[in-house]
């Protein structure tokens, strides 16, 4: 159990430096870039496994972060941010996935 938190919480950890790297809110300069964004990567992570393709994830994490703001707080550029950002983290997502499978299969063959 204790690794599974410690796994979601590496998820967290790299989908919050996706968000701030696109930064598709312009939040940069508002010096609470992290805060807002820490919020956002935690509801992407706690729906990554509603997730089932990269169009999915691209939708899911434009809803995250547009949620609660107007359309017109995104910036218009931050429409391919959502693209980059969706692949990046549905490949850590797919590894993450892929290391679960692994571990389970040695399990299973009295490896681990």
């Amino acid at each position: 159990m204790w690794e599974e938190i410690g796994k979601m919480e590496k998820m967290y950890e790299e989908t919050k430096e996706i968000l701030c790297y696109y930064d598709p809110s312009g939040l940069a300069e508002a010096y609470f870039i992290e805060y807002k964004y820490s919020e956002v990567a935690r509801q992407i992570v706690n729906h990554l496994r509603d997730v089932k393709d990269l169009t999915e994830m691209r939708w899911m994490i434009h809803e995250k972060c547009t949620g609660g703001y107007y359309a017109s707080h995104t910036l218009p550029s931050s429409h391919k941010y959502y693209k980059y950002m969706a692949e990046e983290i549905w490949e850590a997502w797919k590894e993450e996935l892929e290391c679960r499978k692994i571990k389970k299969s040695t399990a299973i063959f009295g490896e681990a």
